[in-house]
């Protein structure tokens, strides 16, 4: 495996994608990301490029593995970038394949062909109003925005309760980033956190990122409390949308009650394991 160069720029990604896109007979692609998101792994020295002129990867670095962003021209672009990338590399790679049933599917079959596996599937669930009930409604009282000092526990939280392979955890510098921004929301027990939800909004658009209730906080209505009040805060959006694991049957439910409705658009996670490597802490069911 040819190294991947350290990426200098926000331009550097957009000249590599456009290089691509020139010769393209049929683009694939899974590097969707904002730009404000793709400018702080650049700024933290965590995301690299690999790049065979016809294709390209984008390789971040997170913990203990390397998520993979593609872009190629076309099917066979994306398979010969794939076996020049992974020959030799001893490292867990995760990759998520985004789009219809049919379309993560027929992509699935490349990553598979080079060592990658299933690990989890996600589907995006959607609520579309024309206008926000929730807009006029009382403030949930002991709802609020959470506290720069909160950062650490927040993080501490998503990582107890989380898979980083699943669920692209944050690190501690974009959970403050977030609460700064006024797009983490919480219930507090005097400076104990006894729940988050955190979001982010975008136009008339908005994204539930984590929604999670301390262990010993549960079945006491906190969840539903910060759900409402994240519809209360967001009057403008127009659009809500989420991930969910495909088999959390009661998360499904929940968001049913509130409104969401799945809309199609899947989220295949695979990855590549390294040989021998120590993996991390265990996955979280």
């Amino acid at each position: 495996m040819s190294e991947a160069a350290i990426v200098s720029s926000y331009a550097h990604c957009q000249d590599a994608v456009a290089a691509v896109k020139r010769g393209a007979s049929r683009y694939l692609t899974n590097f969707f990301a904002e730009r404000s998101k793709v400018e702080t792994w650049i700024a933290n020295g965590d995301l690299g490029i690999f790049s065979l002129g016809e294709a390209c990867i984008f390789a971040r670095e997170d913990r203990f593995f390397t998520h993979l962003y593609f872009c190629a021209g076309s099917q066979d672009g994306l398979a010969r970038i794939l076996g020049a990338y992974t020959s030799g590399i001893n490292r867990t790679l995760t990759v998520d394949l985004l789009g219809s049933a049919d379309q993560v599917r027929e992509l699935g079959r490349y990553f598979a062909d080079h060592g990658f596996s299933d690990y989890a599937n996600l589907k995006r669930m959607a609520k579309v109003c024309a206008r926000n009930q929730y807009g006029n409604t009382s403030k949930e009282e002991d709802v609020s925005f959470a506290l720069e000092c909160d950062a650490a526990r927040i993080q501490a939280m998503m990582e107890e309760a989380f898979d980083p392979l699943k669920e692209n955890l944050p690190y501690e510098t974009e959970v403050l980033m977030a609460i700064q921004d006024q797009q983490v929301l919480s219930v507090k027990d005097g400076r104990s956190v006894r729940g988050i939800l955190f979001f982010e909004n975008v136009g008339m658009s908005s994204t539930l990122r984590y929604w999670l209730v301390a262990p010993e906080a549960r079945d006491g209505g906190v969840g539903g409390r910060l759900i409402r009040e994240y519809f209360r805060t967001s009057p403008e959006a127009r659009r809500f949308l989420l991930w969910v694991l495909d088999d959390n049957e009661g998360a499904i439910r929940k968001y049913e009650h509130y409104g969401y409705k799945v809309d199609g658009l899947c989220d295949r996670v695979m990855v590549r394991k390294a040989e021998g490597a120590v993996q991390g802490k265990p996955t979280i069911d």
